[in-house]
């Protein structure tokens, strides 16, 4: 069963028909394949399956799953809010635009977004594991310039995302962990040599 499939599965096998809703409406954009080869779409599942396979607790557990999956629409592919607000409800449009760092031109501070996120039960979830996926596979997948700027982005969140950041377990309850040391492992072995 493939990543995708065994995503769907999940999502119906819980009723979750938002978010099987929100898989096929952002499988429509990510139709094209990361730096390193990987499928584009394979990004956003890969962020909500952290989720699911972690068992973090999710007050919100659809809308979580959904806007996992919408997490990268409207910064990416321009997709406005109001068609996320319309489809999928205020409260995954909030998360969506907490997660948006660039949108139609305007770019938002990177602390405020941060602390936007952290605030947001739907949001802060999201962010973690997008944030962990991203350094796990940024090899290949991100130009070096934008790996340093990543992780040291990472290395700077605030307080309230570091720690949400820190606390996400992912798959067999292995701590993952985005601090320092990490981060630094990662740039010795790969950037700077």
């Amino acid at each position: 069963m493939t990543r995708v499939e065994q995503l769907r599965s999940y999502l119906i096998t819980n009723a979750y028909w938002m978010a099987v809703e929100a898989m096929e409406f952002a499988s429509r954009f990510h139709q094209g394949y990361r730096l390193n080869g990987d499928d584009e779409f394979s990004h956003p599942v890969e962020v909500a399956l952290q989720l699911v396979e972690s068992d973090t607790p999710m007050e919100y557990p659809e809308e979580t799953l959904t806007a996992a999956l919408l997490h990268d629409l409207c910064e990416d592919y321009d997709i406005p809010f109001d068609a996320i607000l319309t489809r999928f409800g205020p409260m995954v449009e909030k998360a969506v635009r907490a997660l948006t760092k660039t949108h139609r031109g305007m770019t938002f501070s990177f602390d405020a977004k941060m602390l936007e996120a952290a605030r947001c039960p739907i949001a802060s979830l999201v962010k973690a594991s997008d944030r962990l996926h991203n350094v796990e596979t940024m090899e290949g997948a991100f130009s070096p310039k934008k790996a340093i700027t990543y992780i040291d982005e990472t290395e700077m969140q605030p307080d309230d995302a570091q720690t949400l950041i820190a606390d996400l377990e992912i798959g067999e309850h292995r701590p993952a962990r985005l601090k320092r040391g990490q981060c630094q492992g990662f740039r010795v072995e790969h950037l700077d040599a």
